[in-house]
C-alpha cells in the first residue's frame, strides 16, 4: 500500500511538471522543461525560452526540448483570421493580429485580447503602436494619412472582404484591419495599407517612407525585438485616429 501511494504522487508530480511546461516560457536543460505543445511556441531558443520564430527555432535552438523546425511552426499559423478548433491554428505570426478571440478569430482589438481571449492559441495582451518617421522625410511633408467616414449604408467588413466586388464592403470598423488591400482583403499590414490600397473602402497611409511599428507587450525581451524587427503596419483601429497628431511633433515621433 505504501509503495502504490509513492508510485501516485510521482504521476501526480510527473502530470503537475507538465501542465507547466506548456505555460511557462522557459525551457532548456537548466530548467529541465520542453516547448513541445507550449502555448508560446514548440521551439526553446539558446537562452532558453520557448517560441515560433526563427529567433527560437533558428541558430541555437535547443532540440532536445522541442521543435528547431521552423517551416512545421509556420505551418501551424492562421492564415484565414480564423484560431483553435480541429486545426489548432495560431495566431502568433497571423497578419490579422496575435489575440485568438472567445470566437476564434485572431485580431488585436480589445474584443480580441480582453474578457474570454484563447492565450492556448495566441496571447492576450493589446499591441501598442509606436510611429518613427524616416530620417529622409521632414514632419511637415508627411501627410496625414486618409480616413473617409464611411457612409452610413456601407456595410462593415464581417468575412475580411472589401471593395466593390463584394457588396460595397468597407474596412473601417472592421475586426480583420482598417485597410482595404487591392486584392480586396481588409488587413493592417503594409500590403493592405499603402501602394493599391482602396481608400474609399478604409484607411489608406500614402507615404511608404513612413512606417508604424509594432512594440508586441510580451514577456520576452527577444519576442518584442523580433516583432520590431519586421517593420510592419499592426494594431487596434481604434488607434489609428491618433496617428496624425502624433506626426506633428518629430519629438513624439521619434
Amino acid at each position: 500500500m505504501h509503495s502504490f501511494f509513492i508510485i501516485l504522487l510521482a504521476v501526480l508530480s510527473l502530470t503537475t511538471a507538465l501542465t507547466t511546461s506548456r505555460r511557462a516560457r522557459q525551457c532548456g536543460a537548466q530548467v529541465g522543461l520542453n516547448c513541445s505543445g507550449n502555448i508560446h511556441g514548440p521551439c526553446c531558443s539558446s537562452h532558453g525560452y520557448c517560441g515560433s520564430s526563427s529567433a527560437y527555432c533558428g541558430a541555437g535552438c535547443q532540440s532536445g526540448f522541442g521543435s528547431c523546425d521552423v517551416a512545421e511552426t509556420a505551418s501551424n499559423v492562421s492564415t484565414d483570421g480564423r484560431c483553435g478548433g480541429p486545426s489548432r491554428l495560431t495566431c502568433l505570426g497571423s497578419t490579422f493580429g496575435s489575440c485568438c478571440s472567445p470566437h476564434g478569430r485572431c485580431g488585436s482589438s480589445t474584443a480580441h485580447c480582453g474578457t474570454g481571449c484563447n492565450s492556448e492559441f495566441g496571447t492576450c495582451r493589446l499591441a501598442s503602436l509606436a510611429v518613427v518617421s524616416s530620417s529622409t522625410v521632414t514632419t511637415s511633408s508627411v501627410p496625414a494619412p486618409s480616413a473617409p467616414a464611411p457612409s452610413a449604408s456601407m456595410k462593415v467588413s464581417e468575412d475580411t472582404r472589401c471593395g466593390p466586388k463584394f457588396g460595397g464592403q468597407t474596412c473601417q470598423g472592421s475586426e480583420w484591419g482598417p485597410c482595404c488591400s487591392t486584392w480586396s482583403y481588409c488587413g493592417r499590414t503594409r500590403d493592405h495599407c499603402e501602394t493599391g490600397c482602396q481608400a474609399g473602402f478604409g484607411i489608406r497611409f500614402p507615404d511608404p517612407s513612413t512606417t508604424l511599428l509594432v512594440s508586441a507587450l510580451s514577456s520576452s525581451m527577444e519576442s518584442s525585438t523580433s516583432s520590431l524587427s519586421q517593420s510592419t503596419l499592426s494594431g487596434p483601429s481604434t488607434l489609428l485616429s491618433v496617428i496624425s497628431s502624433t506626426w506633428t511633433s518629430s519629438d513624439q515621433a521619434s
